[in-house]
């Protein structure tokens, strides 16, 4: 279980405090998809960069498995516990999708080629593609790319920032229903910030403001 207890975030200014969150309580279980619902501004990007550690909250704990998440090394964290699909996510412009991918898991193992392909076709990723350099892909591609490869990462919590902003409405709805087949087949923590969610999975948004 991933927990967040009276966390709050705010950026201190010469004259005032800005308050980005504050006071926020959840607890988060594995098996379910949590969609953010909150106005623009509200702090849901923040959230998921805190519960990914890219920032630290200035105030409350966050715990998994019933530790400070703060207790465990940031790099271990990144690399064992979290996946993290920011808003504008930084790959290598110039390096090909191809061997990118391949330093991230994908080995000669024959359930992990599996895995890849599953996820390469339900994303509509084509195999000119993953062969291209991550400069010439359209904003979708990019997105779609991004997802694939913090997907492939296997981790127990899965923290995805607009994933589906780029895609038409028949392949966002696929991916969702993917990433919820996905989230209970791996029995992780998956959650998601989206504004096209306001309507859709109203059992697990969560309100904030």
């Amino acid at each position: 279980m991933l927990i967040c207890k009276s966390i709050s975030y705010f950026i201190r200014h010469t004259t005032h405090k800005q308050i980005i969150l504050k006071n926020f309580n959840q607890n988060f279980e594995k098996n379910r998809v949590y969609y953010l619902s909150t106005p623009s501004g509200s702090g849901k990007s923040t959230l998921l960069a805190l519960l990914a550690r890219c920032i630290e909250p200035t105030d409350g704990t966050i715990f998994f498995q019933n530790k400070p998440i703060q207790s465990i090394p940031k790099e271990i964290y990144w690399k064992n516990f979290v996946s993290y699909l920011p808003q504008k996510p930084f790959l290598p412009s110039f390096a090909p999708i191809k061997s990118f991918i391949e330093t991230n898991g994908i080995t000669n193992k024959k359930e992990k080629e599996l895995f890849f392909e599953k996820i390469r076709e339900i994303l509509e990723i084509s195999n000119t593609t993953i062969a291209s350099t991550y400069d010439i892909l359209s904003g979708g591609e990019k997105g779609r790319v991004a997802l694939l490869i913090t997907l492939l990462k296997r981790n127990k919590i899965l923290i995805l920032d607009e994933p589906i902003a780029h895609c038409h409405s028949k392949l966002a709805e696929k991916i969702i229903e993917y990433i919820d087949t996905y989230t209970r087949e791996n029995g992780i923590i998956t959650i998601i910030a989206d504004h096209r969610m306001k309507n859709s999975h109203k059992n697990n948004l969560i309100y904030f403001h």
